[in-house]
């Protein structure tokens, strides 16, 4: 079977040859193994890990990139406790498991936990055990593989916002992308011949694949902070890899910023005091976009920053950015000949929300102001990673929408 997500087990591993060895190779292979294989899901523990480096360093890696982790707490092992913190702080969902008489300590006898038992062989053949771990995979899987962060639950969370910190900087250190593609569409219902593609995938891979080309996005949308102020070229942001996407580049490698420079006209002409409201819109022409069909970039003010903290944005901001972009599509539509428009996920890493809240804000109003403005015939959502994938469908489904797959 061709895997589609990773699991990273942790476990005690012990030397071979060893009790704890065996042991632990038993549970692997009679428990944890069939229930992955369900799901197409690739196993890997940290002896199987063959490429040189620091372990230390290699395990982390392997926590923050696996769609979920499986815990063997059986014999109190220290190493697997701290990994288990570590998977739980990166907002890695967990499987727990424990042999049966072995109490669970303290600070995580709450925790649900599968307890095992190796004899009678029989309960091991028949899958009793795998078939609980399977349950457990099958309602991450209904989550969308998402987890809470180790500190939501507490009530200084919101003071410290934990959970929003170590998402973006996860997010930020280990950027996973979709493949780049059009996912599926969602016709409205008003009028088949318009609607919704869910477009995944990083916009640089997009812009290579030759898939961006392919879509016909004529707008593009650049969420930017209240100061109007693209971000660098070689940023993991949307606006700094539109920035480098649109830049010309000489033969020595100097980089244009026609981008920039247009925005900062814009701003000039419409005489804009900044910062500016969230929810300015500014659309500006393009030059190597237009290599891919891209007419406009529209950038629209959003995130606010905060000395020495980066940037984040207000759960209203959503909103006001979504309608902001939409008002300046409808002004431009004969202007710059417009008929579709590719909207990121706004807001997804940057508030409180979650992202199914994120997504259903963000879809409502594209509903609504598609119905307002007729010449808008297609919107791209574009989807980087699985969660924003897996919410977008969920919300879809939740307001009526039919999904039509794309071949």
């Amino acid at each position: 079977m061709a895997h589609s997500r990773n699991c990273f087990i942790i476990s005690p591993i012990g030397q071979p040859d060893s009790a704890i060895r065996d042991h632990a190779d038993d549970v692997y292979r009679f428990i944890i193994r069939p229930a992955l294989e369900q799901f197409g899901i690739a196993p890997e523990r940290s002896d199987e890990i063959s490429e040189g480096g620091r372990i230390t360093e290699q395990m982390f890696e392997r926590i923050f990139r696996a769609d979920v982790c499986v815990v063997v707490l059986t014999g109190f092992n220290p190493n697997v406790f701290y990994e288990l913190a570590v998977a739980q702080c990166a907002a890695r969902p967990t499987v727990l498991l424990i042999e049966q008489g072995q109490v669970l300590p303290f600070d995580v006898k709450d925790l649900r936990t599968i307890e095992y038992q190796l004899q009678p062989i029989s309960r091991l053949v028949d899958g009793h055990y795998a078939r609980q771990v399977a349950d457990q995979l099958a309602d991450l899987a209904a989550r969308g593989w998402c987890a809470p962060g180790l500190f939501e639950q507490f009530s200084f969370a919101p003071r410290l916002q934990t959970e929003q910190q170590v998402r973006h900087l996860l997010t930020e250190a280990r950027p996973q992308a979709l493949p780049g593609k059009a996912d599926c569409h969602f016709p409205l219902p008003s009028d088949p011949q318009r609607g919704i593609t869910l477009v995944t995938g990083d916009i640089i891979d997009l812009a290579d694949s030759g898939h961006l080309a392919g879509l016909g996005a004529d707008a593009i949308v650049s969420l930017e902070n209240t100061y109007l102020q693209l971000d660098s070229f070689f940023a993991t942001s949307l606006s700094g890899k539109l920035r480098y996407l649109d830049a010309e580049k000489s033969a020595g490698g100097r980089l244009g910023d026609g981008l920039r420079e247009q925005l900062q006209t814009q701003i000039a002409a419409r005489q804009i005091v900044l910062p500016a409201a969230p929810g300015t819109a500014i659309p500006t022409g393009t030059h190597r976009l237009a290599n891919y069909g891209v007419k406009a970039v529209f950038h629209v003010a959003g995130t606010e920053g905060v000395p020495g903290d980066g940037y984040s944005l207000l759960d209203d901001a959503i909103d006001d950015c979504v309608r902001g972009v939409f008002e300046v599509f409808a002004r431009q539509t004969e202007t710059m000949q417009l008929r579709t428009l590719l909207l990121p996920m706004i807001g997804s890493f940057m508030t409180q929300l979650d992202q199914t809240e994120v997504v259903r804000r963000i879809l409502r109003i594209v509903l609504l102001k598609m119905e307002q403005i007729p010449s808008c015939r297609r919107v791209f959502l574009l989807a980087w990673i699985e969660s924003q994938r897996s919410a977008l469908r969920q919300v879809a489904a939740d307001l009526g929408l039919g999904a039509m797959a794309l071949t």
